[in-house]
């Protein structure tokens, strides 16, 4: 992974890294609907698409990190599925 010094953005500590088949790594980060607005949580979510914009665009990477955050609702209207959790959470 890219490093976080010399004003390089934190790294994310998210929940889960889910390794997809087309080699993506993503960082999943899941929050309970009532916590999802707190400043805390926004701020980590920032921190992970910051990192994951930053990541990706260094060139330094070795695969493509994608951020996901899902709270509980989407992980439910996900069905159980990866593409159904695409579908309902926020990532880039």
């Amino acid at each position: 992974m890219v490093g976080t010094t010399g004003g390089d953005p934190p790294a994310p500590i998210p929940d889960f890294i889910v390794v997809t088949d087309d080699g993506h790594h993503w960082m999943v980060e899941g929050k309970a609907d009532d916590r999802a607005n707190d400043p805390d949580v926004i701020d980590k979510k920032t921190v992970g698409f910051e990192w994951s914009r930053f990541a990706n665009d260094s060139g330094d990477a070795t695969a493509t990190w994608p951020y996901l955050f899902a709270t509980e609702t989407a992980i439910k209207q996900a069905g159980g599925t990866w593409s159904g959790l695409k579908n309902f959470a926020e990532w880039e």
